[in-house]
């Protein structure tokens, strides 16, 4: 017999996803005269909330992302490897700290 992994929770899992991108993708947001998706919308609300500075942010973020996956690769240190966010997040493998 097979384990059916239909259960309440994943089926809710499954219809919030969903809803949610329905909702950023795919609903017209008016905008001035024209309409826009919620993604745009966010996109252009965080663009001008930080200007000129957000390549940089943006940038800094994914040198110190390399960086951690860099360091727990080759040090493999315990408060990253025993956290699960933190594990999760940064502990990769060969391949993709080759790349």
């Amino acid at each position: 017999m097979e384990k059916s992994y239909v259960t309440a929770k994943n089926l809710c899992k499954f219809l919030f996803g969903s809803a949610f991108g329905v909702l950023m993708f795919l609903v017209p947001i008016p905008q001035g005269e024209s309409f826009t998706t919620l993604l745009d919308f966010l996109k252009s609300w965080i663009k001008g909330l930080f200007g000129a500075s957000l390549p940089y942010i943006i940038m800094a973020i994914l040198v110190v992302s390399a960086v951690v996956s860099l360091y727990d690769y080759i040090a493999k240190p315990d408060w990253i490897r025993k956290n699960h966010y933190l594990s999760r997040a940064f502990s990769t493998n060969t391949a993709v700290s080759c790349f």
